[in-house]
C-alpha cells in the first residue's frame, strides 16, 4: 500500500474544499428553473438558503357591517368571501399573528397579499392597506405599511380573481405581533360595483 504524506493529504483536502466552494458559487448563480427546488434561494449576505413561506390571515370583524357571504360570484360558487360595497368606506380587520423566528430580518422581503374580485368591469377601486406590529412591553405600535389611498384599475372581465402583493416599507422584528387591515375607500373611488375579498396572507423568506 502506498503511503501518503501529511502534506499530500492537506493539499488534497484544500483542493476539494476549493472545488466545493466553486460549485456552490456556480449553483447560486443558476436561474431558478434549473435549481432542484423552484422556491430555493441563496440567502443574502452569507451562506445557507431560504424558502418562501406564507402566513394565512383570518378575518376578525369590522365596524362597517361587512358581510361574510357564500353567494355566487361568477364561476366561484359558494366560496366564503367578504363584500366591500360600492359608495361606502368599509374595513376588513385581520387577527394578529406572531412574526416567526425563522424570518430572515435582513432579507428585505416580507409582503402583504390579498385576493379579490369585482362584480363590474369599469373604473378604479381605492384601497388602503395598513400593517402594524407591537411587542411585549410595547407602549406604541410600529407601522410596517400604510399605503394611503391607492387607485387600482378593475379587470376588463367581471368576477376575475386578482392578487395584489404589497412589500412592507419597514421590516418587522421576530416575535412581534402583526396586525393588519384592508380598507376600501368606496365613497371616493370610480367603481360602482361590489368588491369581494377572498383571502389575505403574509409572505416572507425563512431559513431552511
Amino acid at each position: 500500500m502506498t503511503e501518503i504524506s501529511r502534506e499530500e493529504v492537506e493539499s488534497i483536502s484544500q483542493g476539494l474544499e476549493e472545488k466545493i466552494r466553486l460549485v456552490a458559487q456556480s449553483l447560486a448563480l443558476l436561474p431558478e428553473p434549473f435549481s432542484k427546488f423552484s422556491m430555493l434561494k441563496v440567502r443574502k449576505g452569507g451562506t445557507g438558503a431560504s424558502i418562501l413561506r406564507r402566513i394565512p390571515l383570518t378575518y376578525s370583524g369590522s365596524g362597517e357591517q361587512v358581510l361574510l357571504e357564500a353567494d355566487t360570484e361568477g364561476n366561484f360558487n359558494t366560496w366564503a368571501h367578504l363584500h366591500l360595497d360600492d359608495a361606502a368606506n368599509e374595513i376588513l380587520f385581520y387577527n394578529g399573528v406572531v412574526i416567526p423566528t425563522d424570518y430572515i430580518a435582513f432579507s428585505s422581503s416580507m409582503s402583504f397579499n390579498y385576493m379579490y374580485s369585482n362584480d363590474g368591469t369599469t373604473g378604479n377601486v381605492n384601497w388602503d392597506v395598513v400593517v402594524e406590529t407591537a411587542a411585549d412591553t410595547s407602549t406604541a405600535k410600529v407601522s410596517l405599511l400604510n399605503t394611503g389611498s391607492t387607485s387600482v384599475a378593475v379587470p376588463a372581465v367581471a368576477d376575475t380573481m386578482s392578487i395584489r402583493s404589497i412589500p412592507f416599507t419597514t421590516l418587522p422584528k421576530t416575535n412581534t405581533v402583526l396586525f393588519s387591515l384592508i380598507h376600501r375607500l368606496g365613497v371616493a373611488d370610480s367603481n360602482n360595483d361590489t368588491v369581494s375579498v377572498w383571502a389575505a396572507w403574509i409572505e416572507y423568506l425563512a431559513f431552511i
